[in-house]
């Protein structure tokens, strides 16, 4: 009755924790609504850009950091299943919610940087997300 005396640890490999995206999550193909579910875990939705699309969703983290997942092609407000299943095409650890990895090099933030707990937490949550998902491409 209580997953917290229960709950699975999950941890990084050692690429994994010198790096600042997760290459393990991207290219995997989500439902809107297992996306949208997250909001109820603390995610927040990105805010709406050219012609309404939300291209993220991300989740403050300790320090003023938050993990970032961008989608692809995005939700549009108003409709959001209109666009269907979602691609994650960048996990990353950022400065800032809407930090977009377009043109952009590896992070300089580094996963292996978030306390143990806090990476736990986060990796259940993709984790949980992708289960039931599909790799693409």
């Amino acid at each position: 009755p209580f997953e917290q005396l229960a709950r699975p640890v999950h941890t990084l490999t050692d690429d994994e924790r010198d790096a600042g995206r997760l290459a393990r999550f991207e290219g995997v193909r989500v439902a809107v609504a297992d996306l949208l579910a997250l909001t109820g875990r603390g995610w927040e939705r990105g805010a709406p850009m050219e012609v309404g699309l939300e291209r993220w969703i991300s989740r403050p983290l300790p320090e003023d950091r938050h993990l970032v997942l961008t989608i692809d092609p995005g939700m549009r407000i108003g409709d959001l299943h209109e666009m269907g299943d979602q691609t994650l095409t960048d996990v990353r650890v950022a400065h800032h919610s809407y930090e977009h990895p377009k043109g952009s090099a590896e992070p300089e933030l580094r996963f292996g940087d978030l306390d143990p707990v806090t990476l736990s937490e986060v990796l259940a949550d993709l984790v949980h997300l992708t289960a039931d998902a599909e790799a693409v491409g």
